[in-house]
């Protein structure tokens, strides 16, 4: 009432058949609205990204939405995410991953930044196998009709250490444009041992 709309405990659509829990909430004078989705089925979510279907997902997920005027805010969580590919040359199982982020637009540019963690589970990409280590990656950068820019990332891997970086893609090209890499802490044994063996 009043400009706020709520709606909590319903159900959307993603395909034949299929629909995912999500909740509502649209405040007209604050200009915010709320989307979450607990509890899904990865599975189901094939029905709006039908390019999941070929990797068999499973598991569950939890995301939220706030857009606020010119803000927007995110975050996903995985529970006991699964999924592999029909080669079976990748494949992950009982992954925990934690993703938010928040994008300010102004004048047609967005600023953005967005935090990562792996919390759980091991996943296979031939010829690597990881598991869940405490592994985090942070990003911040600019997103307009020109570009996408990383202005700092920071890619930590504990036991082995942390990597910095930066980088460009032009839009318009379809091109890499800049990309730089550095590293004050890179432990090379246990680097080789982790990335480098798998390969010999």
């Amino acid at each position: 009432t009043g400009g706020d709309l709520r709606c909590r405990g319903g159900a959307l659509k993603v395909g034949a058949g299929e629909t995912v829990p999500l909740d509502v909430h649209f405040v007209a004078a604050r200009k915010t609205l709320d989307l979450t989705l607990r509890d899904a089925p990865v599975a189901s979510l094939a029905g709006l990204l039908p390019e999941l279907a070929g990797w068999q997902p499973k598991g569950r997920v939890d995301v939220s939405l706030r857009l606020a005027g010119s803000r927007a805010e995110f975050s996903l969580a995985t529970r006991a995410l699964a999924f592999g590919n029909a080669a079976g040359t990748q494949a992950g199982e009982g992954m925990a991953l934690a993703l938010a982020g928040t994008a300010q637009e102004a004048a047609g540019t967005w600023t953005w930044q967005a935090d990562a963690a792996w919390q759980g589970g091991e996943v296979y990409s031939q010829p690597w196998y990881l598991k869940a280590d405490g592994q985090t990656l942070a990003a911040s950068g600019v997103f307009d009709a020109a570009q996408l820019r990383v202005d700092a990332t920071r890619l930590a891997l504990p036991g082995v250490g942390a990597l910095d970086g930066q980088l460009r893609w032009d839009r318009d090209r379809g091109a890499l444009t800049e990309l730089k890499l550095a590293s004050e802490a890179w432990q090379a044994a246990p680097a080789l041992a982790r990335f480098g063996q798998p390969l010999l």
